[in-house]
This record gives C-alpha cells, structure tokens and sequence, in this order.
C-alpha cells in the first residue's frame, strides 16, 4: 500500500506472503467496500473483535456468559457439486479410512459482535475428511490423495462471510470452514507460554506458538471455553497440563485463517502456575507426544523488549496466527493502545 503506516493502520497493512499476500491483493478493493479498513496480520483476517480497537478493559471481552452457542445437526457441501464430489472421493478412499480425526465443527452464523453485548454462535457438525479436504486443497492446491485441487483461487476468494441484517453467514454453496480455539496463555507472573509444533505437523510444522491451538469437538464442546477447558487441565489436559483459572479466560477475536479456511476463535487465558514452574512436563498428550524433549518458554508480557524483537525477528517461525494472539496478550496487561504501540514502534526498527 501507498499510504503512510501510522499506529492506527499499522496492524492491518503488514506485509504478508504466498496465499494470504495473493488473496489480499486480489480482492483489497472488494474488502475495503465491505469491510472499510480491515485487520490482517500473518495468515489471518480479523473478522470482529470484542471491541473495534480492543480497547476495553481484559473484564470486557466476552466471557463465558456471554457466548451462546447453538448447534443445528450435520453440514455436508451441497449434494453434486463440485466440493461434495470432492469430499465423497476422498471420504471413501483407502487413504481416508487410516485418515479420521473425529468430529469437528463448522461455523455457519455470527452475530454483529461489534455492536452486541453478546456473542451468538451458530454451528454445525462435520467431520475430519471434509477439513483436510478443503483446508489442504485450498493451501497446498493437491487434495489428501494426491490430486489436485480445481479451482484454488476461486474457492479462496469466497471464504467470506455475508454481512445481513441478522449477522454474517457463510453462504451455504461456499465451501465449509473448521472452528479452532486458539488461546493465548498468561502465567501467574504476566507471561506469555510458547510451545512448540510437531515437526509432521500438517500446518506451520516446527513453528512455535503463542501458546496453544485445539479444533473444537463435534459432540463434546458446547462452547469454545469448553474446548479451551479440555485442553488446558491439570488433570486430562490435551494441549497443557496447568491450573486454568475459568474466571480469568476471554474470547477476544475471531479470524479467518485464508491459508487453511479456519476460524479461529482467538482468547486469552491465565493460569495459576508462575513461569518458572512451567516446561515440557506441563505438555498435554497433543504436544509431548509429538515431542517430549522441546522446553517451554515464556515470554515477559510486564517487560515486552524480548517479546516485541522474536515477534518481529523475520528468523523466528511463529505459527500462523500466533501474532494475533501476541497482541491480545499484551492487550491484557497494557491495553489495545499502548501494546499496538510497542508492536509498530519495534516494526519502525526492526
């Protein structure tokens, strides 16, 4: 873009590459129309926020309290076209059978988050084929058993959801998206917790992430705080193994990952332990699976320099959407402003 950065636009102009930076060029003037000036950072498009700036208090994000959501049965791509044809092929492959991952879920209705005092949430069900159908063909344009994937760009460029009077929808002849809760998580001691990707992970391998990232479950969760619940436990934890504290968790953003077609559910969340009791013993089966010798860290949200340089530092392979997830948590102790602030002025002398 041609304008000038300031701290204000700062946020949505950032220099972007691959699919996302092809995406945004292709429909920036469209966006624009529909979305004024839209957030993008990384591979995501910020849908809505709590708030337009993020500039209310951590207490006024949405809570547990105020996210309703409800469930309408199964979603599967219109029968005989092109993207059900897809699904069915690989649905039924042999490599399909070895491949199943569960029950998933796909987000079909939001409401006008900027203007509601609640959040409402209208999903439904789907399973594990249909995501790596889509997610993968959309990245990589190859399907899961090798083929490739027929009109990548076209599929990109309808992702969107539609604005109406009720709230935006995501029109049932567009391809499905797949909800993932993606949380920041804070210590006692006001620290961000990295780990780390598996290095077979299927997107952004070996990346680290700021903190955790779990697809919601079809049948379990009723709500993304149970998600973020299941997978942060002292006791059963998928992704950690810590002392959540439900009380203090929020959900700040939702985004649009364009790379992969996720929704991810972006929230905050704090625990009981201090910095120096976490490392790779905290790690939930999710994680110490893949890689029981990675060390966790934190990062210093009181102190941000060392936050601030890795989180501009070109060399350090953060997962997708975890700089989204940086500037929720340092929101949470410096307020939307001033953490803006720090992130651009570290962009200026990066």
């Amino acid at each position: 873009m041609s304008e000038r950065l300031t701290e204000s636009t700062w946020l949505y102009n950032q220099p972007l590459e691959g699919i996302v930076k092809n995406w945004w060029d292709r429909n920036l003037t469209r966006l624009r129309q529909e979305w004024g000036d839209p957030w993008i950072l990384g591979t995501g498009f910020i849908l809505s926020a709590a708030y337009e700036t993020w500039d209310g208090a951590p207490n006024d994000r949405f809570t547990r309290e105020q996210v309703f959501m409800t469930k309408d049965g199964l979603s599967v791509p219109v029968e005989g076209t092109e993207l059900w044809q897809l699904w069915q092929e690989y649905t039924t492959s042999e490599a399909a059978r070895d491949d199943f991952n569960g029950s998933k879920l796909h987000l079909n209705r939001y409401s006008r988050v900027l203007t509601d005092t609640n959040l409402k949430l209208s999903v439904s069900q789907y399973d594990w084929h249909r995501m790596r159908t889509l997610g993968m063909g959309l990245r990589d344009g190859v399907l899961p058993n090798g083929q490739p994937f027929p009109n990548q760009e076209q599929y990109q460029d309808g992702i969107l959801p539609v604005r109406t009077t009720e709230g935006y929808i995501f029109p049932p002849e567009n391809h499905p998206n797949n909800i993932v809760v993606q949380a920041a998580v804070i210590t006692a001691d006001n620290q961000v917790i990295l780990t780390k990707k598996p290095k077979d992970a299927d997107y952004y391998p070996d990346c680290v992430s700021a903190s955790i990232e779990e697809q919601m479950h079809g049948q379990r969760d009723n709500s993304p705080f149970d998600t973020l619940e299941r997978s942060i436990g002292k006791i059963g934890g998928e992704e950690l193994k810590l002392t959540l504290i439900p009380s203090k968790s929020r959900l700040a953003a939702m985004v649009l990952e364009i790379d992969c077609n996720a929704i991810a559910l972006i929230m905050t969340a704090r625990v009981e332990e201090t910095s120096d009791q976490i490392d790779a013993t905290n790690f939930g089966p999710d994680r110490a699976e893949f890689d029981p010798t990675y060390s966790a860290r934190t990062l210093p949200l009181d102190r941000p320099e060392t936050l601030v340089n890795a989180f501009h530092d070109p060399n350090f392979k953060w997962h997708g959407l975890s700089k989204i997830r940086l500037v929720a948590a340092l929101s949470e102790v410096h307020g939307y402003q001033e953490a803006l602030d720090l992130l651009y002025r570290g962009y200026q002398t990066a």
